[in-house]
């Protein structure tokens, strides 16, 4: 389907087709909105689908029960953007009162109602993307880019994680590598002293004899690198440390 398309040339910024908008809020699915864009390339289409203010009159106790006031979603609503930050905002403030909450012992605190949910967390953050649609101002909050964040990726998305991982088992082969071309034993205690991290934390990440022959095979490749047998002493040379 992609290489249908890929030659195309597309345009964006006019008026939304009223019928192609009205054939996706009929039916707001990603399978639904990818067929109509794809038979649509150059179209605009409205995405907007939430309720808005009918949305408001409904559940204006839910808001308030969540200490939102309902003036904030209305202004939000035309995409004003000092509501914007400041309905994320109290959002973010929110997610943080339920996570120490949960610390604390406390269960199921969306359940009991004394944290707020993630569905009315997800339906205003949906709400504010919506408003800013149709109002055609799609300038992002930065508030609600970390309320957007937050909720795609919580506070340590994984894969900053594993490249924090990856660094610290990188730090640690490199430093072994420049005590090794110093002429002393390598040892998780002297690296974990340098990295002021635990000894423990460099044996699980290198157990055994691990350390050694990464740190051995970390020399090699920088030797290869700057063609030298000492390219530590060479590099500190050169900065003059």
């Amino acid at each position: 389907m992609a290489e249908e398309h890929e030659n195309e040339e597309f345009s964006f910024g006019g008026e939304p087709d009223p019928s192609l908008s009205r054939a996706y809020k009929n039916n707001p699915t990603i399978e639904n909105y990818l067929s109509l864009r794809q038979a649509n390339p150059n179209a605009e289409i409205e995405v907007a689908f939430t309720n808005g203010l009918d949305w408001l009159f409904a559940n204006e106790n839910i808001l308030r029960e969540n200490g939102i006031d309902p003036q904030w979603f209305a202004s939000a609503l035309d995409a004003n953007e000092e509501a914007i930050s400041k309905l994320s905002l109290h959002l973010l403030e929110k997610i943080v009162d339920r996570s120490r909450l949960e610390k604390c012992g406390e269960t199921h605190v969306m359940s009991r109602g004394i944290g707020i949910s993630d569905s009315l967390v997800n339906y205003l953050t949906a709400a504010m993307l919506d408003a800013l649609s149709w109002n055609d101002d799609l300038y992002l909050p930065r508030d609600l880019l970390v309320l957007l964040r937050y909720q795609i990726l919580g506070d340590e998305p994984a894969q900053l994680k594993q490249l924090e991982s990856h660094r610290l088992e990188h730090n640690i082969a490199y430093i072994g590598a420049q005590i090794l071309e110093n002429g002393r034993q390598v040892t998780t205690r002297e690296i974990a002293k340098i990295l002021n991290i635990n000894a423990s934390t460099v044996s699980r990440i290198f157990p055994g004899d691990k350390l050694q022959t990464e740190s051995e095979r970390q020399l090699e490749m920088t030797r290869g690198f700057h063609k030298s047998q000492t390219p530590f002493a060479d590099m500190r040379a050169k900065r003059g440390d």
